[in-house]
């Protein structure tokens, strides 16, 4: 089964395609999923967002993500926007300001503690520079582009910051002069 495209469009599905297999987001595949459906009730469709691009699947799922398009079939590498248990998966690995040797992520959470609710879910991947941080490097960048990123969410509101790296601590004691931790906030 494959969507049809209005020919207008066709070019900028190319060019999404091309560039999802420039930076590994899909790859070709083989399998067609559409075809084993049988008598289901529902399908579900992928939409094509950028929002969880930095969770890898393993090599079991990705067959499970399968999609056809007139430029053939591809499956996803990353997590896609759009399956059943993506926001929860997106939650439980971003619950706190992170980050990886391949990105950043983030979520802003609202409520009280046992029951917070995600607000906005924040990630995008780390520059050519950036990948060669120190883990606190990459953490401490975590939290400004977070800080950045949410500035008017949070402006004038009292907020907690809660990160899941543990060496962030010491930065209130610091006395380290690199420059890249000292304009973490502190």
């Amino acid at each position: 089964m494959s969507y049809r495209v209005p020919e207008h469009l066709q070019e900028s599905l190319k060019k999404e395609v091309d560039l999802m297999l420039r930076l590994g987001i899909i790859e070709p595949s083989k399998s067609d999923l559409t075809d084993r459906l049988g008598n289901s009730k529902f399908l579900m469709t992928i939409v094509l967002s950028k929002g969880y691009w930095q969770i890898p699947l393993t090599r079991r799922s990705r067959e499970l993500t399968t999609f056809k398009s007139p430029l053939g079939l591809f499956h996803f590498k990353v997590l896609p926007f759009g399956l059943h248990g993506a926001p929860a998966s997106f939650q439980r690995l971003m619950d706190q300001t992170d980050a990886s040797d391949r990105g950043l992520g983030a979520v802003l959470l609202q409520g009280v503690p046992d029951a917070r609710r995600p607000i906005a879910f924040l990630s995008r991947k780390l520059f050519p520079r950036e990948v060669r941080y120190s883990i606190v490097e990459k953490e401490c960048l975590a939290v400004k582009w977070a800080l950045d990123s949410l500035k008017y969410d949070l402006l004038g509101r009292e907020f907690v910051l809660e990160t899941g790296h543990k060496a962030l601590q010491w930065l209130q004691q610091m006395k380290d002069t690199n420059s890249r931790i000292t304009r973490c906030p502190q």
